[in-house]
């Protein structure tokens, strides 16, 4: 009796765990969504640009002096958590790394401020923004190691909390300073403040919950362990962070105008709001780390398919809709947005794909294959960006953006056709063709009926939403007649959104 009620507060746990890190995702992706609004409407293109740009350089530089500390701490304190002495040892350890790490980054931008403004962006109206930024790299480096302390000991509330006043603190601060005055740096000082703040909280929270981590001496260990896995993460991380900022950074070098940067970044935020709505990804790993190999096909051909049904149509419905969506909520002064958003939504149907490959070399315990293709990806990512921006700006300045939005996404899929030809070569996981016709069928027929309704009819807030509820309901009726979906499919569906 005694070991059935364990195991049914175990499961409880769990899902209460995983519905709080659900809604933590869901708090930070509506405030993020909100902000940008109120950012890209209160500073306009250009500035707006100007902040897309200090932020990609500040991002950039959090990520190459990280070293996987966050990843690091979860692993080691969750694993280690009944040893409180050598829990504590681990905290104290990497809480030295991050402090100084964090402290470090935010010293260098500060310092070099001047010569990244002047010397590689030739703006020096990015020195004050990069200055404050240099704060908010330092705070929020303090933020994430706490965020991940609070899940490593299992206390996605703390994280959920903090996450909600970050969220409200960053939204309401930054749209009193910028009524008030419109200037870029003080959305860094916005978001320094907020960030501080959640990270008081967290530690607070942390302390009280877990005190020994703070009081216990701590005992030798082998710290060679910890950082030949920290080394590993460091890698991967440097890699991805290029990969994710380096396209806004090399057009921010080679464009004098900023306001093309924020166009391009809307486009960019547009896609990945977009896609955040596929959740197959965030439960894959659960699923692929407890099956067999023998399994293992079977379950990444439901994901793929799973995937495309809702990939599909979702990036049809962004290219076809997106110039509206924009005008909506960013403004007419946005509307160039639409010529890189044309060809960075099909990362929508890529995006999924590239991150199963990614979940199943993690869970078969081979992460050096995705790492080492993340840093081949970035390398000819940052080539094409150059050839391509370069190229593409002696036509114009707008096609420059299509230059930068065509090498993201060639090298993007690039990763994923030869992360797809490993797979299949190690885990006989092969790419199911066949179960993306339905969708594409009903992708069609779909993407028929809005080009002829925004043709025929004007569309405002009322006839857009209207279009979109039509679209989806002649979507998922036709998916269903065709039997690109079944009943069995649809309790599948289900019970992966629930989990």
């Amino acid at each position: 009796m005694e070991k059935s009620s364990s195991k049914e507060d175990s499961a409880k746990g769990f899902v209460g765990n995983t519905t709080l890190s659900f809604f933590t995702s869901l708090t930070s992706r509506i405030g993020g969504f909100i902000f940008t609004i109120i950012l890209a409407r209160l500073l306009l293109p250009e500035l707006f640009g100007v902040y897309s740009l200090v932020l990609s350089v500040v991002m950039l530089l959090a990520s190459l002096l990280d070293f996987g500390v966050s990843q690091t701490l979860v692993v080691f304190i969750s694993s280690n958590i009944k040893n409180k002495r050598k829990t504590a040892s681990f905290f104290k350890f990497l809480f030295k790394i991050r402090f100084f790490a964090s402290l470090a980054a935010g010293v260098l931008l500060f310092f070099l401020s001047g010569l990244i403004s002047n010397g590689i962006f030739n703006n020096s109206g990015l020195i004050l923004p990069l200055k404050i930024g240099a704060i908010y790299l330092f705070v929020n480096g303090l933020l994430t190691f706490f965020g991940a302390l609070s899940n490593a000991l299992k206390k996605f509330k703390f994280t959920f909390s903090s996450e909600i006043i970050f969220q409200i603190l960053r939204i309401g601060f930054v749209a009193l300073f910028l009524v008030l005055f419109v200037k870029v740096y003080l959305v860094f000082v916005a978001l320094s403040i907020s960030a501080l703040v959640s990270a008081v909280l967290l530690f607070l929270l942390t302390r009280k919950k877990a005190p020994f981590l703070y009081r216990e001496k701590p005992e030798s260990f082998h710290k060679k362990k910890i950082l030949s896995f920290m080394g590993f993460l460091t890698i991967g991380g440097l890699a991805g962070a290029f990969l994710t900022n380096i396209d806004a950074l090399m057009l921010g070098a080679l464009i004098p105008d900023t306001s093309y940067i924020g166009f391009y970044k809307i486009a960019v935020s547009m896609v990945f709001a977009v896609a955040a709505l596929i959740p197959f990804v965030n439960v894959a790993l659960t699923y692929f780390s407890s099956t067999g190999k023998n399994h293992l096909k079977n379950l990444f051909n439901k994901i793929i398919k799973y995937s495309f049904v809702l990939s599909l149509p979702l990036t049809a419905g962004l290219i076809l809709l997106g110039r509206y969506l924009i005008f909506v909520f960013y403004g007419s002064e946005y509307l160039t947005a639409m010529i890189p958003l044309y060809v960075l939504s099909f990362l929508i149907i890529n995006m999924p794909i590239a991150g199963v490959y990614h979940i199943i070399f993690i869970s078969q315990k081979n992460p050096k294959i995705p790492t080492y293709l993340m840093i081949i990806t970035s390398i000819i990512n940052i080539v094409l960006n150059y050839f391509l921006i370069t190229l593409f700006l002696k036509i114009s300045l707008e096609y420059a953006l299509l230059g930068a939005a065509l090498a993201t996404l060639i090298s993007r899929i690039l990763f994923t056709l030869v992360a797809g030809i490993i797979a299949k070569r190690k885990y006989s996981v092969g790419f199911p063709i066949k179960t993306i016709i339905k969708p594409i069928i009903a992708t069609a027929i779909m993407s028929a009926f809005i080009f002829v309704f925004i043709k025929f009819i004007d569309i405002n807030i009322f006839t857009g939403i209207a279009a979109i509820l039509v679209s989806i309901i002649i979507y998922f009726a036709i998916i269903l007649l065709i039997k690109g979906i079944e009943k069995e499919d649809l309790k599948k569906l289900f019970y992966l959104f629930k989990k």
